[in-house]
């Protein structure tokens, strides 16, 4: 699959919106301190007994079309991606809002803030 990465405004929150958040969750990892290093970390994969599907966009008063609602957006930004014109995922970045405590009141850090991939290009 040929994928465009492209820089979108950040008002094109309702068409990003389009591309599900929702995924299958059906493992974790676990994580411990290693042996003989008490500063690394091991991480274990271990499948679930009850696999679940966590769906963000789900909770009543999230999702891309509420954030206007609770953040000042000037500063975020947005890059989709395209495969034959058509959008299969993107990216929200969130960087210089005073409200987003991540952010840890710098200008020098920048948040994930979300991120869809449609299913058909998943590659499950």
């Amino acid at each position: 699959m040929d994928v465009e990465i492209i820089e979108e405004p950040i008002t094109s929150l309702a068409d990003y919106a389009s591309v599900p958040i929702a995924f299958e969750v059906l493992s974790v990892l676990d994580v411990a301190v290693a042996d003989d290093d008490p500063r690394a970390l091991v991480l274990t994969e271990r499948a679930l007994d009850a696999p679940y599907v966590n769906d963000l966009d789900s909770i009543e008063g999230e999702g891309p079309k509420q954030w206007s609602r609770a953040f000042d957006l000037l500063n975020w930004g947005l890059i989709t991606a395209r495969s034959n014109g058509r959008r299969v995922g993107g990216a929200v970045i969130a960087f210089k809002t005073e409200s987003v405590d991540m952010l840890e009141g710098r200008d020098d850090l920048a948040v994930l803030w979300d991120i869809r991939v449609a299913r058909e290009a998943r590659g499950e």
